[in-house]
């Protein structure tokens, strides 16, 4: 079910002299009590469902703004006349409220708030328990962590690290390395150049600091690799394993793991308890969350969900591709090379097991649909519960339910 609406009513937003954004008020379908919204109380504004994730308690209210590419999730909150935008996260327990604006490829997340006029940006973190408030900027890659708090006309930046119970009400801060401390999970030990296009970046193995025994690592076992710790968290035991990677402005985080081979690239997030493995890409706007389990040779893009106890297991020579904006979830299962798009949604205990089979449009299959199929068939329109077995040629099938 989906947490919110719009509500009809939109408003032109200038951003800047040249650049206007007009934005969409939201309305709570269901309570949410963490936040004490219920159902039918207008929220804030954003720009578009994906600002927004309808699956969990995160929540925009009051006249705060969500847009262009950012996005709250999880069980944060922004509110009263807050602004987020450009690439920025904010999941978690996090709330961000007051006047503050972030903006960026800032990261906030764990317990951490942000309020008053504080003002975040450029790849900047705010975590664990931290509070930033006043009239405070935090800016190029620094980082607030554990029970810091900066506030009042404070100026953070550069690489700086600022974390224990220390305070900082004023003055400037840049490239201060405290004692590692509980609260960072892990290091760089090795970098690796990527070409693309006549274009280079770094990425780096990683290098646990903590045990985390959920997934078998040891503190000292090295990891996957990352371009930059925007793209795995602190908290939580989100690991990136073996030859996998992470780049660009993707996520992993929570208790997610990502090994094998796996590529989560561009704007990609893996979160909650969701495995990803084997050779499996996730790009684009997608989000795998859950107890979502994702293994072999999978290409998932566009603004795809999968979530809730999904397995998807492709072990052949050929890939499945899942994108546009599909929907995977309960304990649905794909078990072969499949090419699943369009506004699809397969739910319940349905099975797709057809190779090459393509799957598209307005399709949904739920409760114990099983569709298994053979090479080359399309399947653009119905809603199955039972054994698709049946068509009448490659693009009108008639169905068979059992």
């Amino acid at each position: 079910m989906k947490k919110y609406e719009f509500t009809g009513e939109c408003a032109l937003f200038r951003f800047d002299e040249s650049r206007y954004y007009t934005l969409y008020r939201i309305r709570a379908l269901r309570d949410i009590p963490r936040h004490g919204v219920k159902a039918g109380d207008l929220g804030g504004w954003i720009l578009d469902e994906s600002n927004l994730s309808q699956f969990d308690d995160a929540w925009v209210a009051d006249e705060a703004k969500v847009f262009e590419n950012a996005i709250v999730f999880g069980n944060a909150i922004v509110k009263d006349n807050a602004e987020v935008y450009w690439y920025s996260l904010i999941f978690g327990n996090a709330k961000v409220y007051g006047n503050a604006e972030i903006v960026g490829r800032v990261r906030i997340y764990g317990n951490s708030e942000v309020y008053e006029n504080a003002r975040v940006r450029d790849y900047a973190q705010i975590f664990g328990n931290a509070k930033v408030h006043g009239s405070a900027i935090i800016h190029n890659a620094a980082q607030i962590y554990d029970n810091a708090e900066i506030f009042g006309n404070a100026n953070v930046y550069y690489c700086s690290r600022v974390c224990g119970n220390t305070e900082i009400a004023s003055g400037e801060l840049c490239d201060r390395e405290p004692p590692i401390t509980i609260s960072i999970k892990y290091e760089f030990v090795e970098k690796k150049i990527l070409s693309f296009g006549g274009n280079f970046k770094y990425v780096y193995r990683i290098k646990a600091l903590r045990d985390i025994p959920r997934y078998g690592v040891k503190a000292g076992d090295l990891g996957g690799w990352i371009e930059g710790d925007w793209n795995l968290s602190h908290e939580g035991d989100a690991w990136v394993k073996d030859e996998a990677m992470v780049k660009d402005d993707a996520l992993v985080t929570d208790d997610a793991l990502v090994q094998g081979h796996a590529l989560i690239a561009q704007h990609a997030i893996v979160s909650n308890t969701a495995i990803i493995r084997g050779e499996v890409a996730v790009s684009g706007y997608a989000r795998i969350f859950n107890n979502a389990t994702i293994d072999g040779l999978v290409e998932i893009y566009g603004s795809a969900q999968i979530y809730g106890k999904v397995i998807i297991s492709i072990h052949h020579d050929i890939a499945a591709w899942i994108y546009g904006k599909c929907e995977i979830f309960g304990n649905a299962r794909i078990l072969t090379d499949v090419r699943i798009h369009g506004n699809v949604k397969i739910y319940d205990y349905a099975t797709i097991s057809g190779r090459g089979a393509e799957i598209m449009g307005e399709v949904q299959l739920h409760e114990n649909a099983y569709y298994n199929q053979s090479i080359w068939q399309r399947l653009s329109a119905g809603d199955i519960t039972g054994k698709c077995s049946e068509y009448d040629d490659l693009k009108n099938y008639s169905i068979k339910r059992s």
